[in-house]
């Protein structure tokens, strides 16, 4: 193999050398141009010729990836995606509340669901409010039902 290596290698850089000198010696009109495609196109048929008779073979190693990996690492992903999208909600929910009727939570939890087929579900928003907000309960009640399909759930303390 290491004869086979110094021969590849001589030949490689002469012909190196040839297509140097002989690029260096075309003019720059499209002759030109034409000659260096042609010296490049010579260059990469020199380097690929020991992959093509199979002389060189290159080996990539296997990397297998099993069923139960790739799940653990969806489960994951499904977690930080949904604990992103239970913060953003809660925060949505403060906000919109505080804009539209005037009241601000003490807390907003959610529960947000990942299936199988990637469909994201809000199962559950728990509104802690004081107890001098009760009467909002309703028209708060109502406003998430419209913009989140969701049924909320009123703490009062």
């Amino acid at each position: 193999m290491s004869g086979f290596l110094k021969d590849f290698g001589m030949i490689l850089c002469t012909a190196a050398i040839v297509v140097g000198l002989l690029s260096s010696l075309t003019p720059n009109r499209s002759v030109g141009k034409t000659a260096k495609i042609a010296l490049g196109l010579y260059m990469a048929i020199v380097l690929l010729t020991p992959f093509l008779r199979g002389e060189i073979q290159l080996e990539l190693p296997q990397i297998e990836f099993s069923a139960q990996e790739d799940t653990e690492v969806s489960a994951s992903v499904d977690a930080v995606i949904a604990s992103e999208i239970e913060n953003n909600i809660s925060e949505s929910v403060t906000e919109f509340m505080s804009a539209r009727l005037g009241v601000v939570p003490k807390s907003v939890r959610t529960e947000i669901n990942i299936d199988q087929t990637g469909g994201i579900y809000c199962d559950r928003i728990e509104i802690e409010l004081d107890e001098k907000y009760r009467e909002f309960e309703n028209q708060a009640n109502v406003l998430i039902q419209e913009t989140l399909a969701a049924e909320a759930t009123f703490i009062y303390r």
